[in-house]
């Protein structure tokens, strides 16, 4: 299905490409962002993004989405009509926990805890591909923001305080 034609809609204007303050209010304001994605969706940026400005995600389960949205909790997943009718549960959803969910799995500090454990797994002859490491929303749940078993090789780095 075409948008142009909608374009012309009531309440329907199109926003175009915006720069990171104007897409961060976007999605801050909006109830829910709309992703109905049709292909094999490798990692979803724009969901992650949508997730730390507190909003939920409705999403076609294509790729990683799944992985990224906890149905009912984050978001949404379903076909297009499925999508349509959880509109009018969105708004339940709880916006705080979105961006915790957010903080917990695509923080700077969680991307660097996890380059640090598959860095940790090689010097240690392991395969980083191959992790037995937990995936799931709550793994990831720790105080530092990464997985908490430790590597037997510690890195060390220099945390820098802005």
């Amino acid at each position: 299905m075409c948008i142009k034609p909608l374009l012309t809609e009531p309440g329907i204007h199109f926003v175009g490409e915006v720069g990171p303050t104007a897409k961060a209010r976007l999605l801050g304001e909006a109830l829910a962002l709309l992703n109905p994605v049709d292909w094999e969706e490798p990692f979803g940026l724009v969901m992650a993004e949508a997730l730390a400005c507190g909003t939920p995600v409705l999403a076609t389960p294509r790729g990683s989405v799944p992985e990224l949205i906890e149905q009912g909790v984050t978001g949404y997943l379903g076909d297009e009509a499925t999508l349509a009718a959880a509109v009018a549960q969105v708004g339940s959803l709880d916006r705080r926990h979105c961006r915790a969910v957010a903080e917990a799995r695509f923080s700077p500090a969680r991307m660097a805890d996890g380059y640090e454990a598959a860095y940790a797994q090689l010097l240690n002859g392991a395969d980083p591909r191959r992790s037995t490491a937990p995936t799931s929303i709550q793994a990831y749940q720790s105080p530092h923001g990464g997985p908490s078993s430790p590597a037997p090789i510690r890195i060390l780095r220099r945390r820098c305080e802005p």
